[in-house]
């Protein structure tokens, strides 16, 4: 005879998910699930004369310690080391290659701010 397997429906298998996850997490969830993140995130990049960048942008390709790191809309917050090399900076208009020798950066969901060259 043929066992009969229970079949889980994604219903199902969601909410048994929820029961196993605390409630302010799964609250949370459910408010970034509503949320629409935007396209691009507004970037500033300034070194110790000027403001170097400054505008919307796509995407974000900086050297890190362990290598390059990229910044999409909605990183997780934090402060970073950059190491010299080359920023690659997306925007509407296309690339923007930027050289630095280092700096720090700020990053918010939707605000980065890079101090350059100090």
């Amino acid at each position: 005879m043929a066992e009969e397997v229970e079949e889980i429906k994604p219903q199902e298998e969601a909410e048994k998910q929820n029961k196993d996850t605390p409630e302010f997490v799964a609250k949370e969830k459910q408010d970034l699930a509503a949320k629409e993140f935007p396209e691009t995130f507004n970037l500033v990049i300034v070194d110790m004369d000027r403001v170097t960048f400054e505008g919307p942008a796509k995407s974000l390709i900086a050297p890190g310690s362990n290598g390059n790191f990229a910044i999409l809309p909605g990183h997780t917050p934090l402060f970073a080391k950059i190491d010299s090399g080359k920023l690659f900076i997306e925007h509407k208009f296309g690339t923007e290659e930027l050289q630095i020798k280092g700096g720090i950066a700020k990053i918010n969901q939707f605000q980065v701010t890079i101090l350059v060259d100090f």
